[in-house]
Formats: structure tokens, sequence, C-alpha cells
């Protein structure tokens, strides 16, 4: 089986790939390829806009994203403990330890 590197890749399945023909096969490949391309170029200048940010200090956003970001975390509390308290085990310490 043929890798990547890519977390973006196109999965087909063997009997409907194998019942094209050679040219919609390779057609299809290289669909595949450019898409992983194009999908790893924006990821790649996403996270290049992340780091910028974080250089210039801008890495926990303006006023109004940071109180929209308490908002959905207050609004999705009681979800989040629920479903900690079902998981059970370690997942409280876990989340704890991420909270910290």
């Amino acid at each position: 089986m043929d890798t990547t590197n890519s977390p973006f890749f196109i999965l087909a399945n063997r009997d409907a790939f194998g019942s094209l023909s050679d040219d919609q096969q390779a057609a299809l490949l290289e669909a595949g390829k450019e898409a992983s391309v194009k999908a790893n170029e924006v990821q790649l200048a996403v996270a290049a806009g992340g780091v910028e940010a974080f250089r210039d200090g801008r890495s926990r956003g303006d006023r109004a994203q940071r109180r929209g970001s308490r908002s959905l975390q207050r609004a999705g509390r009681p979800r989040g403990e629920s479903v900690v308290a079902e998981t059970g085990g370690d997942a409280q310490a876990i989340v704890d330890a991420l909270s910290k």
C-alpha cells in the first residue's frame, strides 16, 4: 500500500476503484494528490499565521474573543462534567492536569 505523510487522503472502495479504467484510476490518484498537497499548503499557512501571531503577542486574541471563549466554556461545562463522570477512571485527573 502506498502511504503519505499528509493527514489528508482519499479512500476508495477497492472493488469500485478496480472497476475504473486505467485513465479513471490515474485521474482519481492525481486528484487525491492535488487535494492532499493543497490541504497541506493551507494547513502550513494557517500554522505560520499562528506562529506569527504568537511572536507578535497576539496569541490570546482580542478581548471579545476571550469573552466569547469564556462564555462557551461556561456553557459546555455541565456537559463536560457529565462526560468526565461517565468516563470515570483517570478522566478527572487528566482534565485537571490539562486545565492548569
